[in-house]
């Protein structure tokens, strides 16, 4: 059986990098029944690297951002996709910009040939001009279009893309063997497993429909220089001194055979062996006609092919399966397109037997299928693959088929002659007629003509488009491009020719919204609409724009643009001198009539019902567009001038406003307009945040605030171009450009003459003003920061009232400066005694200095002011007697110093700094009734949960300046503030109490070599607060501590050291500590508790702490302070 080249190419992966310009997107066209849909393709920009997956065949597919493909967009779905030889790739379209360009229509793209790779391999490839485009990674199946010497070829979308044959491994390419479906080609050109004879497919019965031609009347006095060109590649023979074989029958008397031993062995048109006229195969077998001395000769065509004699070795002819016994030449002869394959396919594949040069003229036995010629070589019977062979046309012919991509039709003019337009390649026509080396075809109502030398022969096999029946109407079009006519017989979009821009022609009718059918070469074939002008008729409704653009004018000049190539507008009327009039606004708008067509079919979406212009109107201060939709990824149909004054239909939105034009319905966007306000209008609103408000102050025009997006406020005045509202005790004014006139309806936080305090706050940063009737914050406006701004009254901790553009609102404290003090009291559910009594037991400390007493009983006077312990753990009595509190104890063998006695106790001097405290003592500091609140203790009293957005160069400056260690650190106290939630002053506070103004050892920096007695590598160490210094070790213990946490520098001790304090005190999960009164005696916990958790023992800290920060805070412009004081039960 004779084996067809098949149609793909297989590779594993396909993953595709675009580095260039493709084309991919898919339009499906629908005529009248519904079959005239192909690939219509537009270019499309990647906005980011995008990646494509087809599902079925696994292509993995990158395109690079930035990158142009051609895509197609069905304009029935909206969707887009991606074509790679015919598989479609759905596309995410937000991925893309479509671009604005011709629709760019592929060629044909049947015909493959089908390859696979035996081994995994990466292969580049390149566009025409050999750019590098991208890699193929091998094992899936891919179309290829055709090969040379050189290259493969294969399309991506419409681009024609080549791959190197260098590239492939030998024997890593071969041809898929597709056994289960046999192609209509293999079964014409099949032979039987006996080695019968090539069956001869059916004769061509059709005949054609009539001959409407002068006979011989035109002649084409001027070739076209494209078929000078096509010819020249032609190369002509000189064939006088070759050897003819006048009658070759299908025996020979010579029973010689010859093997041929070389490698594509030449085979000459003489014994000079000048010309080489083909090429045989080694290892074929060939029967001798004749032989010299130097050569044999064997059968080449209509005459003798002479070989040399070096390259064969004589054989039996045993392995000749196709020798010819019955086949004789026919009057058809070929030229070779470059060098054409001759096949032997008696062992069911195309094994090549030699070649054909382009340099002779072959006779060919027969057609045997539409793609495939039997020919004879070497007494041998053959196959030429018909689209690498030129079939010579002859007068009987009555169809041809064109050879190369573009083929000229030219028409005969007064002055000569005309390229009108183009065949496309590897397309069959009619032949209407013969004359002087030209084919006549149907051309619009007349004739055109094709050069017999740029066509072949051939049966109109392929016509399946055929005009049976449509006849031209008396209506015409011009192609304001050089247009496609397309074939969609198969059900698919195939280019069969192409009209030149500017060439009119007639059609037969409109088929759909977006097609014209035409005949051309005697098959109908159908014309995009948007590619050609149709001229306006006076009994036509509607017209359809022929560019992307069309000016509409007035007397006045220009005032708009219709957008839309190819999109449709009702026409009010036309004039005599060639313009169109349409509506506009509430009056007429005029375009030229050259750039649009007519039409009677109106397919548009949006066509006005009737609704009519509203009495408002829109001021165009730059060009504006109109869209399909209320976005602006929508549709641009229309646009309108600078100084367009326009009536609109209705406000659909806050943000778009509907018009009419050309009596269509559109959305202008509020925010690219100015909206026209009048004496009634008493509210505003805004399309966009961020309005500027501007205020006539002191240093001439300033922006002090922002308005937010569709909010609406009360006009207070208006002037030339500005609307002014209340602005505090100010007034700010607004540009007209960027606002819009409404109604009050909805508002319900309208100022209605609340008094101001007479106090201001200062904003630090911009801040929000908001409207909170609707039971949630809402931003209604913005402040911008530095601005002194009236309040009427505080509403909260945390919250100021305020009013601006005539309605009440609120901003939040902590964004603005505004001194001020609140309160707030925690009720503890235990007596002041029971938590004395508590914090006495649990060893409350004090240094405070105390008479202490001991008793005599255990004293050994060594004379009359000292004496010796004469047991261990003697208590230390607050007076003479036991009921005092136990200020310590001592040791059996301590020395003391004895001052007086008072009824058998011993009044002496404790040694101890650290003792505990009386209760009266502990019952002091825990009364908060005993701090006044405008005592510095009472700040013991602060929360200390909240940063006070501190600025570092004044902290550094006031506070920090000569504070040894800490000097310039602010930066690292207001970090540690902000990240860990600590008021920065406490911070700073306490880290100069506990390093003495950042000059303790520990604060300074300890070497530490050991923790807990085992071996460290050396490091120094800081601590800023104290943290684990006990009092019995104070250095080691606090040393330790901070290698442990790792505070190896000063900074990440002050930051993570606050962290230590915020997770252990201010903002422990399990205990209330947020104020220094509370971390000193944690009273929540106690209540049903014995005391834990306490910052420190000294009943004193608390206070000793509140100076340093009474004295930073007397160093700032303005604060506020929350006291959270406690409450115990009476």
């Amino acid at each position: 059986m004779v084996k067809t080249l098949q149609k793909y190419f297989t590779i594993p992966i396909l993953t595709v990098f675009i580095f260039a310009t493709f084309f991919a997107n898919i339009v499906h066209a629908q005529s009248e029944d519904d079959r005239l849909q192909d690939y219509v393709f537009t270019l499309a920009e990647a906005i980011n690297d995008v990646e494509l997956v087809h599902p079925e065949e696994s292509y993995k597919i990158t395109i690079s951002k930035d990158s142009q493909i051609p895509i197609v967009i069905d304009e029935e779905t909206s969707e887009g996709y991606a074509i790679i030889n015919n598989d479609k790739i759905l596309l995410n379209l937000n991925n893309f910009n479509v671009l604005d360009e011709e629709p760019i229509i592929p060629e044909n793209l049947d015909d493959r040939f089908q390859y696979e790779m035996v081994d995994s391999q990466n292969i580049e490839f390149t566009n025409e001009a050999l750019e590098k485009i991208g890699e193929l990674l091998t094992t899936k199946t891919i179309l290829l279009s055709d090969h040379d010497e050189e290259h493969f070829f294969f399309y991506f979308g419409s681009s024609k893309m080549l791959i190197k044959k260098s590239l492939i491994s030998p024997g890593n390419l071969t041809l898929v063997d597709d056994s289960n479906e046999e192609s209509e080609e293999d079964k014409q050109i099949s032979e039987s497993e006996e080695d019968k004879a090539v069956q001869e497919e059916d004769k061509q019965t059709e005949e054609k429909d009539k001959q409407t031609e002068e006979k011989d009347s035109l002649i084409v006095e001027e070739e076209s220089k494209e078929s000078e060109t096509i010819k020249s590649l032609l190369p002509e023979v000189n064939e006088k001194d070759s050897t003819t074989l006048n009658s070759l029958q299908a025996t020979t008397t010579s029973g010689k055979y010859v093997k041929i031993n070389s490698s594509k062995a030449e085979v000459y048109l003489n014994e000079k062996a000048s010309t080489v006229v083909g090429t045989v195969n080694e290892g074929q077998e060939f029967k001798i006609i004749e032989e010299t001395p130097d050569f044999i000769k064997i059968q080449f065509g209509n005459q003798l092919g002479f070989i040399r004699k070096a390259s064969i070795t004589q054989s039996d002819g045993s392995s000749i399966k196709n020798l010819n016994t019955n086949y004789t030449n026919s009057s058809k002869t070929f030229r070779a397109i470059n060098e054409v394959i001759v096949y032997d396919n008696t062992s069911g594949s195309l094994v090549p037997m030699g070649t054909i040069k382009n340099n002779i003229d072959y006779p060919i036995v027969e057609q045997t299928s539409q793609d495939w010629y039997r020919v004879l070589l070497g007494n041998r019977v053959g196959y030429v693959y018909r689209p690498h062979i030129i079939i010579k046309i002859q007068e009987q012919d009555k169809y041809f088929q064109t050879i190369y991509s573009q083929t000229p039709v030219v028409v005969n003019r007064s002055g000569g002659s005309d390229v009108v337009g183009y065949l496309s390649g590897r397309q069959e026509f009619e032949i209407l007629s013969h004359i002087d080396g030209f084919v006549r075809i149907q051309y619009s109502n007349g004739i055109g003509y094709v050069k017999n030398s740029l066509i072949t022969a051939s049966n109109g096999y392929t016509i399946k488009n055929k005009n049976s029946g449509y006849t031209n109407s008396s209506r015409f079009i011009t192609p304001i491009v050089n247009v496609p006519i397309y074939d969609n017989s198969s059900g698919k979009l195939v280019s069969m020719g192409t009209l030149n821009k500017g060439e009119s022609y007639v059609i037969v009718d409109q088929s759909s919204k977006d097609w014209y059918r035409v005949l051309f070469g005697g098959r109908v074939g159908y014309i995009y609409k948007p590619h050609v002008h149709d001229p306006v008729l006076s009994t036509d409704k509607y017209m359809t724009l022929m560019y992307s653009s069309v000016p509409v004018v007035q007397s006045n000049g220009q005032v708009g643009e219709l957008k839309g190539k190819g999109h449709q507008f009702p026409i009010l009327s036309t004039t005599s001198d060639g313009f169109i009039r349409i509506q506009f606004g509430d009056s007429v708008g005029y375009v030229k009539g050259s750039h649009v067509s007519g039409t009677q079919v109106f397919v548009m979406n949006d066509l006005n019902p009737g609704l009519a212009n509203s009495s408002k109107r829109i001021k165009v201060t730059k060009q504006v567009n109109i869209y399909s939709s209320q976005s602006k990824d929508s549709f641009v149909t229309a646009s309108l001038n600078e100084g367009v004054s326009y009536p609109i239909v209705q406000d659909t939105s806050s943000l778009w406003v509907q018009v009419s034009i050309g009596q269509r319905l559109g959305y202008v966007y509020k925010a690219d307009v100015e909206y026209l306000f009048d004496s009634n209008d008493q509210y505003f609103t805004t399309a966009r945040d961020g309005v500027p408000i501007h205020v006539n102050g002191a240093n001439g025009d300033e922006i002090v605030g922002t308005l937010v997006k569709g909010e609406k406020y009360k006009i207070f005045k208006s002037i030339s171009g500005f609307v002014g509202l209340k602005f505090g005790d100010k007034i700010g004014y607004v540009r007209t450009s960027e606002v819009e006139p409404t109604n009050g309806s909805g508002l319900k936080n309208i100022d209605n003459g609340e008094p101001l305090s007479g106090n201001y706050i200062q904003t630090k940063v911009e801040t929000s003003v908001y409207d909170n009737t609707s039971g949630s914050l809402v931003e209604y406006a913005k402040i911008k920061p530095g601005q002194s701004y009236p309040v009427i009254r505080q509403t909260s901790k945390d919250w100021l009232m305020v009013s601006l553009g005539g309605r009440i609102g609120y901003v939040y404290r902590p964004h603005v400066k505004y001194t001020s003090t609140q309160y707030r009291y925690i009720y503890y559910d235990m007596t002041l005694d029971e938590m004395v009594k508590k914090q006495v037991n649990a060893g409350a400390q004090t240094d405070k200095r105390y008479d202490t007493y001991v008793s005599k009983t255990y004293i050994n006077r060594t004379s009359s002011s000292s004496g010796t312990v004469t047991v261990d753990g003697l208590n230390v009595r607050g007076g003479p007697g036991t009921t005092y509190w136990i200020v310590g104890q001592l040791l059996k063998g301590q020395t003391i110093e004895i001052y007086g006695e008072t009824n058998g106790w011993l009044r002496f001097r404790y040694p101890k700094t650290w003792k505990n405290a009386s209760p009266e003592d502990v019952k002091y500091y825990l009364n908060p009734n005993n701090f006044s609140t405008a005592s510095k203790d009472y700040l013991q009293f602060l929360l200390l949960t909240e940063s006070m957005n501190l600025d570092p160069n004044e902290v550094n400056n006031k506070i920090l300046t000569n504070k040894g260690i800490l000097e310039n650190k602010a930066h690292a106290f207001i970090e540690a503030g902000r990240v860990n939630h600590i008021n920065e002053i406490y911070l700073i506070s306490h880290a100069l109490l506990e390093t003495s103004n950042g000059n303790s050892k520990l604060a300074t920096g300890v070497l530490v070599s050991s923790v807990d007695g085992k071996p460290v590598e050396p490091k120094v160490v800081y601590n800023m607060y104290g943290i684990g210094a006990l009092d019995s070790c104070a250095v080691r213990c606090g040393s330790e501590r901070a290698y442990k946490e790792g505070w190896f520098n000063p900074e990440k001790a002050i930051i993570d050291g606050a962290k230590w304090i915020s997770r252990g005190y201010i903002n422990n999960p399990n205990y209330d500590q947020n104020t220094l009164y509370k971390m000193r005696w944690n009273p929540a916990y106690a209540v049903n508790n014995p005391p834990t958790h306490q910052y420190a023992t000294d009943i004193g800290w608390a206070v000793k702490q509140t100076s340093r920060m009474y004295e930073l805070f007397s160093l700032l412009d303005n604060y506020d302070m929350v006291f959270d004081v406690p409450q115990y039960k009476k």
